[in-house]
């Protein structure tokens, strides 16, 4: 009996290297995808949580300075005093408010109450609560007149986002004030 000798036992070296150069083509492929993606999500991510901050800051200032019998830009328009009321207008009352952008640390700072933000300065301004990070502005408030404030705040994400630009101006609705409480 004769044994036939066949060429199909396995795999040439050149079919392995023409395999092998193809799946790293597709694998390299594939992981470009992956990481995109991911950069894609985090620039998303990062993007939305910057400007969400920014806006819930912005709905924030616009009631203060809105519903406010006075306010105050001072610190090179950094930082800005209210006197705002706060609740339904047959039991509400004044409170005094504070914001400061703290250009160093790149934060925005709210203040509250006549303890906090009579007399304050940029130092003890960067000692109120955080409210909001990575907010920058070189001039975030300007008092346009006696009745409207102008903000201007930018948010820059840690790395991968997009910044968001508030750049609005309020105009105040006179509130009658009883004159007690000093808020600056």
């Amino acid at each position: 009996m004769r044994r036939v000798q066949r060429d199909d036992e396995g795999f040439t070296l050149v079919e392995l290297i023409v395999y092998m150069v193809l799946f790293g083509i597709v694998g390299t492929m594939v992981v470009m995808l992956v990481w995109n993606g991911y950069r894609s999500q985090l620039n998303v991510t990062e993007t939305t949580y910057n400007s969400g901050n920014l806006q819930n800051a912005a709905t924030a200032l616009d009631h203060d300075v809105r519903y406010s019998s006075a306010f105050s830009v001072t610190e090179g328009g950094a930082l800005l005093r209210t006197r705002t009321w706060v609740g339904d207008p047959e039991t509400g009352g004044f409170q005094c408010h504070g914001w400061y952008v703290d250009s160093t640390n790149n934060t925005l700072h709210r203040g509250t109450g006549a303890g906090n933000t009579a007399g304050a300065s940029a130092g003890t301004a960067r000692l109120w609560p955080l409210y909001a990070d990575g907010v920058v502005a070189s001039t975030a408030f300007t008092a346009v007149d006696d009745q409207t404030v102008r903000i201007r705040l930018t948010g820059t994400p840690d790395a991968w986002g997009r910044s968001t630009v508030i750049d609005t101006t309020i105009v105040q609705r006179p509130q009658s004030s009883d004159g007690s409480g000093t808020c600056f």
